[in-house]
């Protein structure tokens, strides 16, 4: 006949053999680099979203660049900043236009438009670790075809900084 202290000893063994909540713990050590890949991926893919963005934006600056046409009357660079699809590039973004060897027919327009992206901001860094932000940049070139007299497109940049 078991008495109550092997009764309680056995009770003790089998929770202790028990696997209850072991995937509750483990669940709580991968929880958290799971989110992390997750926002990272996300934020990588917002960053390319910005990119491409840039890139079509760009383009089309130097299309009207190179015929000296502003669209919106005003400044072109004012304009492709008004075009962006994010509220970020909207706010945040360079628009930098440069005739590198002057206002020349056949000569290069080259459009920069450049927004700083920090990846996955909720995590905190100090200045010994790795930065998480990176300035993601659009650009384009193309040849001189046209100027007005005055020239409408002028030279220099709208926006927050310099694009590298």
């Amino acid at each position: 006949m078991l008495g109550s202290r092997d009764v309680e000893r056995s009770a003790v063994n089998r929770l202790a053999r028990s696997d209850r909540g072991t995937v509750m713990i483990e669940f709580a050590f991968i929880l958290p680099l799971l989110l992390a890949l997750v926002f990272g991926i996300m934020s990588f893919g917002q960053a390319m979203n910005y990119w491409i963005n840039e890139t079509q934006l760009a383009s089309e600056a130097a299309r009207w660049a190179v015929v000296d046409r502003s669209p919106g009357g005003g400044s072109l660079q004012s304009w492709i900043q008004s075009q962006a699809d994010a509220q970020k590039l909207k706010n945040d973004m360079r628009v930098e236009i440069s005739f590198p060897n002057g206002r020349i027919i056949g000569q290069p327009v080259l459009v920069k438009l450049c927004v700083v992206h920090n990846f996955l901001p909720f995590f905190k860094r100090d200045a010994s670790k790795v930065s998480l932000t990176r300035t993601i940049v659009g650009s384009a070139t193309m040849r001189i075809e046209q100027i007005n007299t005055p020239p409408i497109v002028s030279a220099g940049g709208v926006g927050p900084g310099t694009c590298p």
